[in-house]
């Protein structure tokens, strides 16, 4: 590939760039993407005032690149999602033109779900996309960010409706929802379990565990039935990423929190038994 010249603040770093190859996906509408799911843009972690990085997925077992504390959020909420079985960060950039309009937009997550259907979120703080009207007209910082969110409402209209027309479904995934799906605490528990080895025998034994239980348990009798671990409580909810098991997420995580089986044939299965 073509080797592009970096931006200013990549010089140094020897940052190879791929050439952006754009395809026509609908009449005013072009996409670029990178093979495998790459990210598309390149992530500058000097010189922020937010959180930059990358979350590393158990279940996809690759890191997916966050630009923010609510992306962070979002990418750890889907890795616990018992429905979802990929994801990917940034994973492509349209051009998108109405009259003399022009946007540039990059989704921040993409997320692969068990009937294969994708779904691309753009993640937000209600607050940015909605903050208070300043009540003075001398408060030039609070009328900035007025016209910021105003600006950036227009923006994912525009983003949303590119995304129709092309039969892709794309998402706001704001703070405010992500409250209503999941307690954070809960999710950094089963997050901080991932990895946890569980060995044939004793995923054998906890499946069928699950089944003659009518397909759900609470964890501590779960963890009863691992006999090669040494945390087996953490062991059962490292299968939670893996999207073999499910729990509330709203809930609290202890020793009677219930465990499911998340695969639905299985599910159908232990109640049909």
């Amino acid at each position: 590939m073509p080797k592009l010249q970096p931006p200013p603040e990549w010089e140094g770093e020897g940052v190879v760039l791929a050439e952006e190859t754009w395809v026509e996906i609908a009449p005013g509408i072009e996409r670029f993407a990178l093979p495998d799911g790459e990210p598309v843009r390149r992530i500058v972690t000097g010189r922020r005032n937010r959180k930059v990085g990358a979350h590393y997925s158990w279940k996809v077992r690759r890191h997916v690149v966050v630009e923010s504390n609510p992306e962070d959020r979002a990418a750890r909420l889907l890795d616990c999602h018992p429905d979802v079985v990929d994801i990917h960060a940034q994973p492509e950039t349209l051009r998108i033109t109405v009259g003399s309009k022009k946007v540039r937009y990059t989704p921040d997550l993409l997320a692969t779900f068990r009937n294969w259907r994708e779904v691309r979120f753009e993640v937000k703080r209600w607050e940015d996309l909605h903050p208070p009207r300043p009540e003075s007209p001398a408060d030039e910082r609070g009328w900035f960010v007025w016209e910021k969110a105003r600006k950036a409402r227009a923006k994912l209209r525009l983003v949303r409706a590119a995304y129709r027309r092309v039969g892709l479904v794309w998402l706001p995934l704001l703070d405010t929802a992500m409250d209503d799906m999941a307690d954070p605490e809960s999710v950094d528990e089963i997050i901080s379990n991932g990895g946890r080895h569980l060995d044939e025998d004793d995923r054998h034994r906890l499946r069928d565990h699950l089944l003659a239980s009518g397909g759900t348990s609470p964890l501590g009798r779960c963890a009863e039935i691992v006999r090669n671990s040494d945390y087996p409580a953490g062991a059962v909810l490292a299968r939670v990423i893996d999207a073999g098991l499910a729990v509330d997420l709203l809930g609290p995580i202890d020793l009677d929190t219930p465990i499911r089986l998340a695969d639905p044939v299985s599910q159908r299965r232990a109640t049909r038994d």
